[in-house]
């Protein structure tokens, strides 16, 4: 619900372009984000960050989706204001090393992008100040790093403080803004590197459940009086959330017992919701769509989505979704769902959708 309230506030965001707005904008955003619960912070702040970009005029599209037929994609790079730049020069500077480098791979990709945009006016000073920036804070990152590095604590002892290793991939993608801003060539594309050998769907949904600190958690789809499906998260801890597709709807969207639309639309978000922070692309780390169509990522097509999320959800509404009857409440387990993404099942094959 926090992120599609995000998603739509891009109105709202771009009222902190106005200085004396900007900090009650600030705390409301602010506030938005920090409540979630357990582990969805960086994701809603890159969610915020990418609704931010909206709001500056860059032509985002939706996470998880292609440009929509008949969009056309930006012909020049965008430029960033300067209170965004400030703000992504923050959050690099602070997020470098967290576990979840969405946030991180998102600001540094929109000022690679707003590098690129800047050659127009100044001939690739802003693009080598970025290089310059970038350097000394992965510099910086790597000096604290040696000097307290993260221990990884024994089961059940809270952790002692050091300081994470730069993600391999974050590291990578910066490396190669850096040598863009560089040379500022704007004749070189601005490409994200892909991942050498990434796993697949298949691959990470057979090994998730296997993990030590995997959480299970149960759905429940629910048909209404009025024959509207919705599906009910619950967490281990007893909370419950609503399921909501890529535009945070959580009614209306959702359906069960054939193979049309509505089957599909579930499975998609059931793929992403199972695999939870493993569903994003490896390679652009989820945050290709704030590339706003000039720092492009070939490995997702600029989805943010781990490739074959589509052909796995094919896979559950063969052989899980379409095999619930239309007219019938369910429950499913995360595990369950997992252990239908690794079937290789031909279309006639018959599952038991409770198993």
């Amino acid at each position: 619900m926090l992120s599609g309230l995000l998603a739509e506030s891009d109105q709202l965001l771009a009222f902190r372009q106005h200085s004396e707005l900007r900090d009650a904008v600030e705390d409301i955003t602010n506030y938005l984000i920090w409540r979630a619960p357990g582990d969805s912070e960086t994701t809603l702040a890159a969610a915020c960050w990418q609704a931010q970009l909206l709001a500056a005029g860059w032509l985002v599209p939706p996470f998880g989706q292609l440009w929509s037929p008949g969009v056309s994609k930006p012909t020049e790079a965008p430029v960033l204001p300067a209170s965004l730049i400030e703000e992504a020069q923050e959050v690099i500077s602070r997020e470098l090393g967290d576990e979840d480098p969405a946030w991180a791979a998102a600001s540094a990709i929109a000022l690679w992008v707003h590098a690129a945009g800047s050659m127009r006016e100044d001939g690739g000073r802003e693009a080598r100040r970025i290089a310059a920036f970038l350097t000394e804070q992965v510099r910086d990152h790597d000096s604290r790093h040696a000097e307290l590095p993260y221990r990884e604590p024994p089961p059940g002892q809270d952790p002692a403080p050091g300081v994470h290793p730069l993600p391999g991939q974050l590291r990578r993608l910066i490396a190669a803004a850096i040598t863009w801003c560089q040379n500022a060539d704007p004749s070189s594309p601005l490409s994200i590197p892909p991942v050498q050998r990434p796993k697949s769907v298949a691959v990470f949904a057979r090994d998730l459940s296997g993990r030590r600190d995997f959480t299970d958690w149960t759905y429940r789809g629910v048909l209404t009086d009025d024959d509207e499906a919705f599906v009910v998260v619950e967490e281990p801890d007893g909370s419950q959330r609503l399921l909501r597709d890529a535009e945070a709807r959580a009614r209306g969207m959702f359906a069960w017992g054939y193979g049309g639309t509505g089957p599909h639309t579930l499975a998609e978000v059931l793929v992403v919701d199972t695999l939870a922070g493993d569903a994003r692309c490896p390679a652009c780390m989820g945050a290709a769509p704030c590339g706003a169509g000039v720092a492009r990522c070939r490995s997702c097509g600029d989805t943010g989505r781990r490739g074959g999320t589509e052909q796995a959800a094919e896979t559950l509404v063969r052989t899980l979704i379409s095999q619930i009857p239309q007219d019938c409440c369910w429950v499913l387990t995360r595990r369950a769902i997992l252990a239908h993404l690794t079937k290789q099942a031909t279309p006639t094959g018959k599952d038991d959708p409770t198993q």
